[in-house]
């Protein structure tokens, strides 16, 4: 394995980028298409959002606001316990958590009451739906009360804040997404392009070898993908080992699919049949 040579075939596949607008149109405009066209399509109507309800009132009023949480938003669930409703939200199992403390009933009388929400904010169309239905049950049980209720939505995130955004849980996904499939286009679209020119039989003719040309290639499309993740790092981790299993059947190609051509070059890397037309010319 010589390096000089795997940087010359990535400097040598780097030019061909820069030169090739279109490409870098490509490289560019992917990532936003696909962020654009996946959050249209996940960005919908939320419904069917699990959420744990621990209910330790004394008095019948958090029963009465359970009864107005209606529609298909929120698929309530009964938790006898805080801590073990919050071991669901921490393992993925549950979305949020409506906690009412013993005294609900009573604090309501003195115009003081809250309701404790603990949510997963990694998804914000769903924290929007969980405090949204909440709240509107709020406003229907307590619409006939005089000058309105103290009640209060005290939010708690086991993941995420306030302010994350739906772009800032998604884009890094999409972005991850549209890394892999660049790089699998790119890696086709270079290999049938030196193949289809004739390219590849005049680097064959040379010492390089067939890893080589693979793991140069690797180096100018990990340059790209580097440019791509530079702002989601920390997400892009779970797509690496899926780039570096990109390598393998590129790697069976070259080094393994041209073992039934080796009987027909020569130890210098020339064809045989090159070399006996040269022959044959010379004996004319």
């Amino acid at each position: 394995m010589n390096p000089r040579r795997v940087v010359a075939i990535a400097r040598k596949s780097m030019s061909q980028f820069r030169h090739d607008r279109r490409t870098i149109g490509f490289v560019v405009g992917m990532p936003l298409l696909m962020i654009i066209a996946f959050g249209y399509t996940f960005g919908g109507q939320v419904s069917h959002v699990r959420t744990l309800v621990v209910n330790e009132d004394a008095g019948p009023l958090a029963g009465f606001l359970l009864e107005n949480i209606t529609g298909d938003s929120l698929d309530l669930e009964p938790f006898a316990d805080l801590g073990s409703a919050r071991a669901q939200v921490e393992g993925a199992d549950a979305w949020a958590i409506l906690y009412f403390p013993a005294s609900f009933t009573a604090d309501l009388a003195r115009r003081n009451a809250s309701i404790v929400v603990l949510l997963d904010g990694t998804n914000p169309p769903i924290v929007a739906a969980v405090l949204g239905t909440v709240r509107a049950a709020v406003e229907k049980t307590f619409a006939g009360s005089g000058g309105g209720t103290a009640l209060t939505l005290d939010q708690e995130f086991v993941y995420g804040n306030a302010d994350t955004r739906f772009i800032d849980s998604f884009a890094p996904g999409i972005v991850g997404l549209a890394v892999l499939l660049v790089t699998t286009v790119f890696s086709v679209i270079i290999i049938v392009r030196e193949k289809s020119g004739g390219m590849l039989e005049r680097l064959f003719a040379t010492p390089l070898r067939p890893g080589e040309l693979v793991l140069g290639h690797a180096l100018s499309l990990g340059v790209i993908a580097f440019f791509l993740l530079t702002e989601h790092t920390a997400h892009a981790f779970g797509v690496l080992p899926y780039l570096l299993l990109l390598l393998c059947p590129l790697l069976h190609l070259f080094m393994h699919g041209r073992h039934g051509d080796h009987s027909e070059h020569s130890p210098q890397g020339a064809p045989m049949d090159r070399q006996e037309e040269q022959s044959s010319g010379e004996d004319e």
